[in-house]
């Protein structure tokens, strides 16, 4: 056994994924161990890894914790907010010294060393999201983004086994367990946001902020890094600047995995384009390293999520989740017996109060929405129309009264009251 580790969670359908992430890894090392940490459950019987542990058989957390975080959390919230879980857990029970949490669509270029020499000096090491000063329209985008999700991308972090590192992972965990939504109103961005304290809690001696170019290139730091190849290895410039640094690693968040096997870009987070015309040197590599292990990766990439789904087949929705969020909150005992089964009380009342979706994909049809700007604008004016009439019935101050009020409205959090007329939650 090596003293250093590294992991990584998701789904079972994701397992091709990380296991692409793991032959980048021991490509180039071969004293680290590298296990898989899945959140949900094999009900289609799929060969499992060896190297791969189910969270829910690990005793975390009691079966109604279980239950409540798999369904107020969406799929990535869940992954991201059980990290500093599987972390104290494998430095108690596994001999490790020094580890890594790496997301599964991360790919690998050269020896991780480098990081576990840092580790082995200080207790955390962690990315920017980008190091420079954003200069234009483009990059101010993600300047705005960052804001609201956080200074350090957490696809990759590095510990040291420390008792300050435990103790910093006890207080993640527990803010986690209630505040690792994507939530932009309440400033939370699932489990990132947190490490904007790693500053306070911990001192230069022992917190290292990597401003290395090669390490976590990524969709909202391309603005930055150019990346070229000089003597057969892919290096990452300064696009302003003459610096530059070997890849270490690229992070492929937000990209259409399956349609990078047909040489076909589609990258799915909103504002996250790519513009540059070298990054297609590193997406060309990973769309490489998907081909040679194709047919494992497809085996696992359709695979339904266990918590994805009610009892009866039907899709939980995002606005589902949320809801019971807020029951839990206010513990509205009347509804928080196993929402995923179709007889309880919850779902019926959710199909009685017609609060389920007839789309197959209501979050595809929202975007399809908010990208047709005739649609939208057509939508715009007549509710503009209605507020001007509110304007002129109720006057200046009452409108700006009323304009405050409404903005709880625009969570669907508080929209309780459509599961039972007894029940207002304010949050």
């Amino acid at each position: 056994m090596s003293e250093n580790f590294a992991f990584t969670i998701c789904t079972v359908s994701y397992i091709g994924l990380a296991k692409v992430l793991e032959k980048s890894i021991t490509k180039y090392n071969s004293d680290i161990d590298f296990y898989i940490f899945l959140i949900d459950e094999n009900n289609d019987n799929k060969t499992i890894p060896s190297n791969c542990y189910f969270i829910k058989d690990m005793n975390l957390f009691s079966n109604k914790q279980w239950v409540e975080l798999s369904f107020k959390y969406t799929v990535t919230e869940f992954c991201t907010c059980l990290k500093p879980y599987i972390f104290n857990w494998i430095f108690q029970n596994k001999n490790y010294n020094y580890g890594c949490y790496f997301d599964p669509d991360l790919f690998f270029y050269d020896s991780t060393d480098c990081i576990f020499k840092i580790l082995k000096k200080y207790l955390i090491c962690l990315t920017p999201h980008f190091v420079t000063f954003p200069e234009n329209e483009q990059s101010r985008k993600f300047e705005d983004e960052i804001r609201s999700a956080g200074l350090y991308n957490l696809g990759f972090l590095g510990l040291q086994k420390h008792s300050k590192t435990t103790k910093m992972l006890e207080w993640w965990g527990h803010n986690l367990i209630d505040k690792g939504f994507d939530d932009p109103r309440k400033f939370q961005f699932t489990d990132q946001k947190w490490m904007d304290f790693t500053s306070i809690f911990f001192d230069t001696s022992e917190l290292y902020i990597t401003k290395n170019l090669g390490w976590n290139v990524a969709p909202w730091n391309y603005f930055e890094r150019k990346v070229f190849i000089k003597n057969n290895e892919i290096m990452i410039q300064n696009r302003n600047g003459v610096e530059s640094d070997k890849l270490l690693f690229a992070h492929y968040s937000g990209y259409d995995y399956k349609k990078l096997l047909n040489h076909e870009t589609i990258q799915k987070n909103r504002g996250h384009e790519q513009d540059y015309d070298d990054v297609q040197i590193i997406l060309d590599k990973y769309e490489k390293a998907l081909l040679q292990d194709k047919e494992e990766f497809l085996s696992y990439l359709n695979v339904n999520y266990t918590y994805g789904l009610y009892s009866n087949g039907t899709n939980i929705e995002k606005a589902h989740r949320t809801l019971f969020k807020s029951l839990l909150i206010n513990n509205f005992s009347k509804m928080l017996d196993n929402p995923f089964d179709s007889e309880g009380i919850f779902f019926k009342t959710l199909k009685q109060k017609k609060l389920i979706s007839k789309k197959s994909n209501v979050n595809t049809m929202i975007n399809i929405q908010k990208e047709d700007k005739k649609y939208v604008m057509n939508k715009l004016r007549k509710i503009n129309l209605l507020m001007k009439i509110i304007f002129n019935l109720i006057g200046y101050d009452k409108y700006l009264i009323l304009l405050r009020f409404l903005r709880r409205y625009s969570a669907i959090e508080n929209h309780t009251f459509l599961l039972d007329n007894n029940f207002i939650s304010w949050e």
